[in-house]
């Protein structure tokens, strides 16, 4: 084991001095008299957890990752409009051969070693492939690709149409990181160039299409291991172990059952009625720039629906059980449901406000705002006969009011600006119901997701040493919950290939992160479902060696 782990690391060393030695900028071959730009990176990351170990067992203390990351784009032109973009990735995690001798890893997370060591199938190394032709009027993409709309830090709003990849570092990224985390789609874009039509200029019309190609994702919901999940009433006390099949040391705690849970999947397959297709039209008024945003698709997290009971049985699993008086586990089906959202954004220079304020740039106003339709959740209703968990479908807005600015602030750098960048989140629920019809997390679970949520966000970002060294800071905070995370870090450029990373993720939980199991005089147990606070003790530093190419 020792000799393996020496192997990793010497191996991610060297392979960093082996990329050319040129400056980090696109190389240009000649293929059969083509040009081909290609360009990448070689990464490897380590992360340290700063808290001591949960009550759930569902983080590691110490060292907790080892993400090594290998990156090639390239762009093959065919003439003057046809084109051809390959983006290939290798990801994962040298965590499970370092530590995976190491007695709390091992038993709690080595369940997770096949799907987060190493991303090696075809299908997630090759990342992004697609053809492009441009015409004088249109524009027409086909292949695996990602689409971003919308630009909100440590959010997503209008960027609906790509799932994230949420396994590795869940969702606590900033623009930068959604690149990285989305799940790329195979699909069909098409974009028309409509012109001017008096004051309204540069106007297109996008076209989106994906053939039933879904994705199956991360999001705030338990680990889905198959395998039983015991607490409650039967076994009190004892936390699900081997939960982190899917996860990792970013597996969520297990909300408390009164039985032994068993989770089913119910995907959809690849298949022409599970297509998912959207428009978007760009245009600019008064120097505006607006766009306005539909897609129907499905939902990228999923509700749970309630199967009926499994219990032991001489020739197998049998249910639903007549007598309940032996331990007996629920099934829960896995479903992502459809989805319509209809939305819009605004980007616009508010021209005369810098100069005002004593300062050289003006901010840039940006809004984003959708609304999306029956989006089901799961709530605390029970009917009788116990044969299903009732999902509730709510309408809801959503939106955000945001600016950015490049400030002149001496205190913070004499040299150069500061980019400040504020975000206001509301989202609402219509014809909101409390009590049992209240939408949950999960079912059955006490804390529900109040009418109104509200969040905010500030990313500070400046340069020093001519742009050497870059330190930037993102703060998110949840209003209702009063939980919120900070994530800061500092980039360095050292020569013209080096780019080193340190940075340190902190989130605070709920105030209130207790809860009894069945109301005053039971037992009370950690609740930290609220909001960022199901993460508190994944607090990390980590520190990144990136050779660019």
């Amino acid at each position: 084991m020792k000799k393996l782990r020496m192997f990793i690391l010497c191996a991610a060393v060297v392979g960093m001095f082996l990329a050319t030695a040129y400056p980090a900028m696109a190389a240009y071959y000649d293929v059969c008299g083509k040009q081909v730009a290609v360009e990448g990176f070689i990464r490897q990351e380590f992360g340290f957890n700063t808290n001591s170990s949960s009550e759930y067992k569902t983080n590691q203390t110490g060292l907790q990752s080892a993400y090594m990351m290998a990156y090639l784009d390239t762009h093959l032109e065919l003439g003057r409009s046809w084109d051809v973009r390959g983006i290939y990735r290798l990801w994962g995690d040298w965590i499970y051969a370092i530590r995976g001798d190491h007695g709390h890893f091992e038993r709690y997370f080595e369940s997770s070693r096949k799907n987060l060591q190493i991303d090696d199938s075809f299908d997630q190394i090759l990342r992004e492939f697609y053809v492009s032709y441009y015409g004088d009027k249109f524009m027409v993409r086909a292949g695996k690709q990602q689409i971003g709309w919308g630009e909100a830090d440590g959010l997503r709003l209008m960027d609906v149409i790509n799932p994230l990849d949420a396994r590795r570092e869940f969702l606590f990224y900033d623009t930068e990181g959604y690149e990285e985390a989305r799940i790329p789609k195979w699909m069909l874009k098409t974009e028309f160039y409509t012109g001017s039509f008096g004051p309204i200029l540069d106007t297109s019309v996008e076209l989106y299409w994906n053939p039933g190609d879904v994705k199956e994702t991360g999001e705030l919901l338990p680990t889905f291991a198959e395998v039983h999940r015991a607490g409650g009433l039967f076994q009190p006390g004892l936390w699900p172990m081997g939960s982190q099949k899917q996860w990792g040391v970013w597996g969520v705690p297990q909300n408390f059952v009164p039985l032994p849970v068993q989770f089913y999947k119910k995907e959809r397959a690849t298949a022409l009625k599970n297509s998912e297709y959207g428009a978007r039209i760009k245009l600019n008024y008064w120097n505006t720039f607006i766009t306005l945003n539909y897609w129907q698709g499905f939902q990228q997290d999923c509700v749970l629906d309630f199967g009926g009971f499994i219990i032991p049985h001489p020739a197998g699993w049998a249910g639903p059980p007549l007598n309940l008086g032996v331990p007996a586990a629920l099934r829960m089906d896995r479903e992502f449901k459809r989805m319509r959202v209809l939305g819009f954004t605004v980007n616009r220079e508010l021209y005369g406000v810098g100069a005002l304020c004593n300062q050289v740039a003006n901010p840039v106003l940006r809004i984003e705002a959708l609304y999306e339709f029956e989006k089901f959740f799961n709530t605390g209703n029970t009917p009788l006969p116990f044969d299903a968990l009732v999902l509730r479908k709510y309408d809801q807005i959503r939106y955000m009011i945001g600016f950015d600015w490049s400030m002149k602030w001496k205190w913070i750098n004499p040299g150069k600006n500061v980019f400040v960048s504020g975000q206001f989140f509301h989202q609402h629920t219509l014809k909101y119901r409390g009590g049992l019809d209240a939408p949950r997390p999960v079912p059955l679970y006490t804390w529900t997701y109040p009418k109104n949520q509200f969040y905010s966000s500030l990313l500070l970002r400046t340069e020093y040493f001519n742009e050497r060294v870059v330190p930037s800071i993102l703060t998110v905070y949840d209003h209702h919950c009063q939980a919120m995370w900070m994530k800061s870090k500092v980039d360095f450029k050292v020569g013209d290939h080096w780019r080193p990373q340190i940075g340190y993720l902190w989130i605070k939980r709920h105030n209130n992160h207790t809860q009894t199991i069945a109301g005053p005089g039971t037992p009370t147990i950690s609740d930290n479902w609220k909001s960022f606070g199901i993460f508190e003790d994944r607090d990390q530093v980590w520190v990144r060696i990136q050779y660019q190419f």
